[in-house]
């Protein structure tokens, strides 16, 4: 649950929509806006429930740290006929996916699944978020752009789950194939 948490936490960071002159202005646009979005005081006050003050501390710096991705538009497409535009960005960011992972399989072999203690884990897993050192994780991500009125370009980019998995390396979509294992065993 914590965890389903966390990933609405930082996607609502992640989430916006601009407008701005073309395509590739309105990706540069909306990705400069991810970089430093609030967070839903709700959600805060449901991660005030589970973590102590130095976990909401590490927290602040994951959240930092997941805001200092960098991006490089790799292409623009052609116009579709329905006059949308695909621009690939390709995203490079800390492997916050490979982080949880380690985590997760740390907290588990020295605790087992019956001692699990969601605070402690979620204690240590924003302490190993926040002490990622590398930027290596990179992933090329396409944004669909559209233009509801002339001149004005809006993108996919708050609903674009791809997206929002690559700019936090990886997490979402670890933390769902997690889910889905256990949901199987």
């Amino acid at each position: 649950m914590i965890a389903a948490v966390l990933v609405a936490a930082v996607i609502a960071v992640l989430a916006c929509g601009c407008a701005a002159s073309g395509p590739e202005a309105a990706v540069k646009a909306d990705l400069e806006a991810m970089r430093s979005a609030n967070i839903d005081p709700e959600i805060i006050d449901n991660l005030d429930s589970v973590l102590n003050d130095d976990a909401k501390d590490s927290f602040s710096e994951f959240l930092s740290k997941a805001g200092s991705f960098s991006y490089k538009i790799t292409s623009t497409g052609e116009p579709a006929e329905d006059g949308s535009v695909v621009v690939t960005v390709r995203i490079r960011t800390y492997d916050f996916a490979r982080k949880y992972l380690e985590t997760w399989s740390d907290y588990l072999g020295e605790h087992g699944v019956a001692d699990f203690v969601q605070s402690q884990f979620y204690a240590l897993l924003m302490q190993n978020l926040s002490s990622v050192k590398d930027k290596d994780y990179y992933k090329d991500v396409q944004i669909v752009c559209t233009q509801p009125q002339e001149g004005v370009w809006q993108t996919d980019a708050a609903s674009n789950m791809e997206l929002k998995d690559a700019l936090l390396g990886g997490l979402v979509s670890e933390i769902a194939g997690l889910a889905e294992v256990e949901r199987q065993e």
